[in-house]
């Protein structure tokens, strides 16, 4: 039996973050490790990426079928050590963006509603260290469009 869909959506979402590495050109090693998680990493864990999942909400519904959003957020964080922490954020920021958002396949394989709607940013924020702490974070949400069948969730 092939997964649900959300979770196929999701591991190819962490497959796109595990490649957000600096020996692949990218500004930071965020991908070394992709946790599927709501909590803040230990100082032990990062550079980390986090990636779960959001509010689903129903947009439209014809007979069993609904077409819906959910949210994903993607969050990461990096020790600062001596950098500006607003350039670590930008540079984070532009990762997970180099990452995610690939112009060539934004129906994930066909989980999502066509490259018309497919993977659709959606907020982003910047999270500066806070008084003796040496971490800088950031936290992007995306809009996922799919079809939900009413009782199937590997349907797509």
């Amino acid at each position: 039996m092939p997964a649900p869909k959300l979770q196929r959506i999701l591991d190819t979402l962490g497959e796109r973050l595990a490649v957000i590495l600096t020996t692949g050109g990218y500004y930071t090693d965020i991908g070394a490790r992709v946790l599927r998680d709501r909590r803040t990493p230990e100082a032990a864990e990062l550079p980390a990426c986090l990636l779960y999942l959001g509010e689903r909400a129903a947009e439209e519904t014809q007979q069993e079928r609904t077409k819906c959003t959910q949210s994903v957020t993607v969050e990461a964080f990096v020790d600062l050590g001596e950098a500006d922490a607003e350039t670590i954020g930008i540079q984070l920021l532009a990762d997970v963006q180099r990452a995610m958002e690939l112009p060539d396949d934004t129906s994930l394989g066909g989980e999502l509603l066509s490259v018309r709607y497919g993977l659709t940013w959606e907020s982003e924020e910047i999270y500066m260290p806070e008084m003796g702490a040496n971490v800088v974070g950031v936290r992007v949400i995306y809009a996922m469009p799919h079809i939900r069948k009413l009782g199937d969730p590997e349907i797509a």
